[in-house]
């Protein structure tokens, strides 16, 4: 009986050891286990400085795109529009003191957006008179003129009363519907006596939009002598 009982203490002593042993393994499993989840952790705390860098990147990329922006803009900004001009619809070419004094009176080839202005006619030596029209068949054909120069179908000239021969050689200032043209007194006629102040080549009224003499007729305009 008694040999019974140590038998069955020493067995008991034996198992109670080894289960004691084979606990460790399991300890060293969780050890690793914590350590891999230490460095992983590690590793996360590092993403943010990462993400910073990357945001501060995106900060300077809009920033760059904004200076830009501003900066196109600014130059947009500057563009200014067309001033106003005195459109020179028609000038003398072949004479230099004409296209001289077109270039003072205003632009002979205005931008197609620029404003159109009319000359002012307000100041002193301008006048108001009838203009009538008159070409190489009117003129019965006669294409010599007072002052020598041959008188064309395209003529930027103008004829003047008898009575004022004086002005013939002068350069002539006519304004018409917003319209500016600069032509050189060629010519005297007689048509004074049907209240006519000037007598319109065919450059001329051609210049003012009118494609015939018969077309104009006869029309009220503004002048002044040069």
């Amino acid at each position: 009986m008694v040999l019974a009982i140590v038998v069955a203490l020493c067995i008991a002593s034996f198992v109670t050891l080894n289960t004691a042993q084979g606990s460790d393994p399991v300890s060293t499993d969780t050890i690793g286990l914590g350590a891999e989840q230490s460095t992983k952790a590690a590793e996360s705390q590092e993403l943010p400085s990462s993400k910073m860098e990357t945001g501060a990147q995106a900060v300077s990329d809009v920033s760059s795109t904004a200076e830009t922006l501003q900066q196109t803009s600014q130059r947009t900004i500057t563009v200014k529009d067309p001033d106003p001009v005195v459109e020179v619809a028609g000038v003398d070419t072949s004479n230099p003191e004409a296209v001289a004094a077109a270039e003072k009176i205003g632009e002979t080839n205005p931008l197609p957006t620029a404003p159109r202005i009319a000359p002012d006619t307000s100041g002193p030596g301008w006048q108001t008179g009838m203009a009538s029209a008159y070409d190489l068949e009117t003129n019965q054909g006669w294409d010599a003129t007072a002052i020598g120069i041959t008188l064309t179908r395209d003529s930027m000239t103008v004829a003047v009363p008898e009575s004022q021969d004086h002005l013939l050689g002068r350069l002539v200032e006519i304004v018409y519907d917003d319209k500016v043209v600069v032509a050189t007194i060629t010519d005297t006629g007689g048509f004074e006596k049907y209240g006519r102040a000037l007598d319109l080549a065919g450059g001329v009224w051609k210049a003012f939009g009118v494609s015939s003499w018969e077309d104009w007729g006869v029309r009220e305009v503004k002048y002044k002598f040069l």
